[in-house]
Order: C-alpha cells, then sequence, then structure tokens
C-alpha cells in the first residue's frame, strides 16, 4: 500500500520559538490523520535539514509521495531557488522523481501560504487582539 508524507519546512533560526511554532504545526497537521506520516526540517541555522529529514521519511519504503510544505508567507527566492535546489529540483520547480533507498519516490514542493483568507481573519484576529489587551 502506498503512503504519502509531508514535510513542514520552518527557515531556522537562533530562537527558539521558530522551531515550536514549526513543531507545534507539524502535531496538528499529524492530529488530523490524513498523512501517514508528517514531520520538519528547517531550510538554515538548525537541524535536522531537508536533507536529512528526507532520508528519514525514506526509510519507511511504503512512502512514495513526500510533500514538503514550506512555512513562507510568500515565494521569494528560498522558494524558487534554494529549497528546490535542496530537493534536486529544477530552479522554480514543484515536482521530481528520485530513486531513494531503492524506491521511486514522488517529490513535491508545495507553494508558500500565500494571500489566504483564513490567514487574513488570522491576522485581523491578532490586530484586534493586540487592541484588547492593551492599557488604555
Amino acid at each position: 500500500m502506498e503512503k504519502k508524507a509531508m514535510v513542514l519546512i520552518g527557515h531556522g533560526s537562533t530562537l527558539p520559538y521558530n522551531r515550536e511554532v514549526v513543531i507545534a504545526l507539524s502535531r496538528m497537521i499529524r492530529s488530523m490523520n490524513r498523512w501517514d506520516e508528517v514531520s520538519y526540517c528547517f531550510l538554515e541555522i538548525e537541524p535536522p535539514s531537508i536533507e536529512e529529514v528526507l532520508d528519514d521519511v525514506c526509510q519507511d519504503g511504503a512512502i512514495q509521495t513526500i510533500v514538503f510544505a514550506p512555512v513562507f508567507i510568500a515565494s521569494g527566492a528560498h522558494i524558487q531557488r534554494d529549497i528546490p535546489r535542496a530537493l534536486k529540483m529544477p530552479e522554480g520547480g514543484s515536482l521530481t522523481q528520485r530513486t531513494i533507498r531503492g524506491v521511486k519516490r514522488r517529490i513535491l514542493l508545495s507553494g508558500p501560504i500565500g494571500a489566504d483568507k483564513e490567514l487574513a481573519s488570522i491576522i485581523e484576529r491578532k490586530a484586534t487582539e493586540a487592541i484588547a489587551s492593551s492599557p488604555t
């Protein structure tokens, strides 16, 4: 039976909160029970790297589709160039097929979060909370 995995990609930071957010998001997605495997990695600064998590996910020979989902708001150099390079995709690419650990895998890169109505609602709610919690 073919399995699918999702890997969240955080930017990476020396500040611990960045890591905590990416880990919390991966746990939330895992609890939705729609993916056989949910993991996370970081583009820079902290482990695990894209390459490390790809190798780890590919230890399961039944995982044939792996979607890397950047926890980035907008598309920029990291999404257009750096992440595809790390995944051995062409620049600006979003799909490649590679044989890893003897199994042919389909590796996809999803788009950034972007201008999404749900994100706009979150931003508006946070702004409203800031007003409500500030001294008058």
